[in-house]
């Protein structure tokens, strides 16, 4: 009920939390939730919508949250006078949030390790630790529902 209530009334947070309250707490935006005529209608805006860095969607057929990413990439060209750069952004589509969180997790914990061992300071050390923990917490919960749904099959 929870998820359902978020997915369906939470509107615009900075961040997803555990209830509609906590998400809308401190958040520097109180649009109310869009609705849309079809599931369709709505990926084509967030397709358009690159300035958005995630959309979350709660998945009523598997009960679980989806997110939405984008990926930008950055090309130097020459504009006949000098260099510059293009940023474009590719919409990556939905993928479980689970597994994108283990993914980001691990790759901001590496480049936390690699900001300690350069002497950048010693507070990415600890960051690293304490996100490590956070993110093999949830890959212990990752490969557990994987093994769920395979002893179901």
């Amino acid at each position: 009920k929870c998820a359902r209530d978020l997915a369906s009334c939470l509107g615009y947070a900075s961040s997803l939390r555990e209830t509609i309250a906590d998400s809308h707490e401190d958040r520097a935006n109180s649009d109310v939730a869009e609705t849309y005529e079809s599931y369709e209608d709505f990926e084509e805006y967030i397709r358009e919508c690159s300035h958005l860095e995630y959309v979350y969607v709660w998945d009523t057929h598997e009960d679980r949250w989806m997110v939405a990413t984008w990926e930008t990439t950055k090309k130097k060209v020459h504009n006949g006078t000098c260099f510059d750069y293009e940023f474009e952004s590719h919409w990556n589509g939905f993928e479980d949030l689970v597994t994108v969180y283990i993914r980001e997790g691990w790759e901001t914990v590496r480049r936390m390790r690699k900001l300690a061992e350069e002497g950048s300071t010693s507070d990415y050390a600890m960051y690293a630790d304490e996100l490590e923990e956070t993110v093999t917490k949830w890959n212990r919960i990752g490969i557990a529902k994987v093994a769920e749904e395979a002893m179901a099959a």
